[in-house]
């Protein structure tokens, strides 16, 4: 399992994941997808079995 992730939202409203072994890797990647749609960095949380955000989108209005 990815410590890191990142996940984004498709133009159909599905969603996708790409993961990561390191912080500074899903970082380069996560500011690397800029302008090109919403997307949030994850980290895994062990004691509550799940991912959280860490780094949010920014929607436009």
């Amino acid at each position: 399992m990815d410590r890191y992730r990142i996940k984004y939202w498709c133009e159909d409203g599905s969603e996708g994941y790409i993961g990561f072994d390191s912080l500074e890797m899903a970082v380069g990647f996560y500011e690397s997808m800029e302008g090109e749609g919403p997307a949030e960095l994850q980290q895994y949380i062990e004691e509550r079995h799940c991912y959280e955000a860490i780094i949010y989108p920014e929607f436009e209005y």
